[in-house]
């Protein structure tokens, strides 16, 4: 049956042409969770600006899931992240991809910026982003988790152990206790990764 619903798709593809690149995109993606399969995301599919929307945490392995206590466990972790985003400015956050392959990630007042690479062979990121001073010297890098929801949200998440080095560096720049306390909360959980749900900026 499910042969005969993907031979379907795919004729209906066959159909739309060249012309209608975005009806093939959405034909393309029902496929793909037709299959069980995942859509790749590029810098491409996901350049712009981007604004927050709420903190998103993921775990990394299934596993890991289970023993936290399924989904909820996710849930309950952005619900006590939520008010020390807000007044760490971290409800803020805006993240912009370019084609060039920079990026700019504005927290509050503090803005940092770099150059996306790809992720390491041997890893489940999506990217690395490769923070630079000044646009030229490295400072760090950390490999980002980017998870679509639909066509209008996305998961920018990162292992815990790296937002808290950005948190930390907010915190250097800004002065934040709001950041400081953030740091020390996202210090005590293991085995997530943890950022934010973001939105296009102008669907704000």
């Amino acid at each position: 049956m499910t042969k005969r619903i993907v031979a379907v798709l795919l004729l209906a593809m066959s159909i739309c042409g060249v012309a209608d690149l975005s009806a093939q995109t959405d034909l393309r993606s029902l496929i793909g969770g037709i299959l069980g399969t995942k859509t790749a995301i590029t810098l491409e599919s996901v350049a712009g600006t981007w604004r927050y929307d709420s903190p998103a945490v993921t775990f990394k392995s299934d596993n890991l899931l289970k023993k936290a206590g399924g989904a909820a466990a996710a849930t309950a972790v952005e619900k006590k992240l939520e008010p020390y985003y807000k007044t760490a400015g971290f409800d803020k956050a805006e993240v912009t991809f370019s084609p060039d392959s920079t990026f700019t990630m504005k927290l509050g007042r503090v803005s940092l910026g770099g150059i996306v690479e790809p992720a390491p062979k041997d890893s489940d990121a999506t990217m690395t982003l490769s923070f630079r001073l000044g646009g030229k010297v490295p400072i760090g890098s950390m490999d980002a988790y980017i998870k679509r929801n639909g066509k209008n949200s996305i998961d920018l998440t990162f292992d815990v152990s790296k937002l808290i080095w950005i948190v930390d560096k907010v915190a250097a720049i800004s002065g934040s206790s709001s950041a400081q306390a953030m740091s020390k909360i996202l210090s005590s959980y293991e085995g997530i990764t943890a950022g934010f749900t973001l939105r296009p900026a102008a669907a704000k």
